[in-house]
């Protein structure tokens, strides 16, 4: 399984970036080989709100083949493509990818939905 982070940098001690669209980087953990993948996501840092950002990273994320998705926040627009696609989203705080990856494998990590992310 391929779990994804939005964070700031390219690192998993990296912390987690709350703004799906806009994050520096795109982490990939891969649970079954153990293994991080840093992707930027640096066209979108400063795309201004409603520009698109977080639907031009839901497609990046499903490009990468990603399974779920860790960050503070999913736009409507993006939460939709990541929906459709089959991923998990959940929410996390300010902390590192790391973390953020281990409090989902202990199932301490709240589900996103339509009713709770709108």
């Amino acid at each position: 399984m391929k779990i994804a982070v939005s964070a700031q940098g390219n690192q998993p001690t990296s912390a987690l970036d709350p703004r799906l669209g806009r994050a520096r980087f795109l982490l990939l953990y891969d649970t079954e080989a153990k293994t991080w993948l840093g992707v930027e996501n640096a066209q979108n840092e400063h795309a201004a709100h409603g520009q698109g950002g977080g639907v031009k990273a839901a497609g990046k994320l499903r490009g990468l083949g990603a399974d779920a998705l860790i960050s503070g926040h999913v736009c409507e627009r993006a939460f939709a493509v990541l929906a459709a696609a089959g991923l998990k989203m959940y929410r996390a705080g300010s902390v590192p990818a790391e973390e953020a990856v281990a409090l989902w494998q202990r199932g301490q990590l709240t589900e996103l939905t339509p009713s709770n992310e709108g």
